[in-house]
């Protein structure tokens, strides 16, 4: 990745299947799975160092990107995000830099329950991973918002503008 981030790919904790998935999003076959998933780079805070990882991500209407965290509590990355922080993404096979935060369901839950509803109105099949069973075209019904948002950890990503090839 080009993007002022050194990264650590491929590293021994990562998961066989996030390498497959990361050298796919990095080589010309990228649009294979470029419509649902970006890479993104996060630097830790204590440690310095740069992780580079497969997530699901979909484009918000304003143009910034939505990634929901599943599992929040298996996972530490995004806690390096919150009070913001700037981010490394390889998006449709483009390296581009962001800058981004957290949306906690807990501290925040009408932030939340919006950036959740406009994920999933994007990507339906989300609402499994979250317990919420099939989500309508039309996107979530309140009840299924409502049994969601609180514990929903999703993180915004607000990408510069790209500067070409």
């Amino acid at each position: 990745m080009n993007t002022g981030i050194r990264s650590r790919i491929g590293s021994p904790r990562q998961p066989g299947w996030n390498r497959i998935v990361a050298c796919v999003l990095r080589s010309r076959a990228h649009r294979l799975l470029s419509r649902s998933l970006v890479l993104l780079t996060v630097t830790g805070d204590r440690s310095g160092r740069s992780v580079t990882f497969p997530v699901g991500a979909v484009a918000d209407a304003d143009g910034t990107l939505l990634v929901l965290v599943c599992r929040p509590q298996d996972k530490r990355w995004w806690r390096n995000l919150i009070g913001g922080g700037r981010v490394g993404v390889r998006l449709a096979g483009r390296d581009r830099i962001g800058f981004a935060y957290v949306l906690d369901g807990r501290s925040d839950p009408a932030h939340a329950a919006s950036a959740l509803r406009a994920y999933l109105q994007r990507n339906r099949r989300a609402g499994r991973a979250l317990g919420l069973g099939r989500i309508r075209a039309s996107g979530p019904c309140p009840a299924q918002l409502a049994a969601a948002a609180p514990e929903a950890i999703l993180v915004r990503i607000h990408l510069q503008p790209d500067t070409g090839p």
